[in-house]
């Protein structure tokens, strides 16, 4: 969609009350549709949803420049009045980019069972740690 001069993703909806026809299929006509879009980010994955008093609500990701995949929801009535957007759940964008980590030691905590030993593919617990004597632990 082109929301303000940028290509964002957006999502459209479509409102198609089901009949089931005296053959016994399910048809439908489109009554209404509409789309939803957020300024300086992407709406995802949408999941819709609706009560047979008419009232609904729209779920989605927003993803972008505000907001780091966070969920968002619109609501909806049997009208095709959409409400706004809310951001139910907005997670922080990451302190450190991929390309900023690139050069750096990667530091990781400290492993409570032990460290490498003997070898870049084998690992050896220390067991003193754990309080087992190497006489109780028996050989593979």
């Amino acid at each position: 969609m082109n929301v303000n001069g940028e290509l964002k993703a957006g999502i459209a909806w479509f409102a198609i009350p089901p009949k089931v026809n005296g053959a016994g299929k399910v048809e439908g006509q489109l009554k209404k549709q509409g789309y939803i879009a957020l300024a300086n980010n992407n709406l995802t994955m949408p999941a819709i949803a609706m009560t047979t008093s008419g009232k609904g609500a729209i779920a989605f990701t927003v993803i972008g420049e505000d907001y780091y995949p966070s969920a968002g929801y619109a609501t909806i009535d049997s009208g095709g009045n959409v409400g706004p957007i809310h951001v139910a759940a907005a997670r922080p964008r990451p302190r450190r980019r991929f390309h900023e980590l690139q050069g750096r030691r990667r530091r990781s905590a400290p492993n409570p069972l032990g460290r490498l030993r003997g070898g870049r593919h084998r690992r050896q617990l220390d067991l003193d740690r754990l309080g087992v004597h190497r006489s109780d632990v028996r050989p593979r």
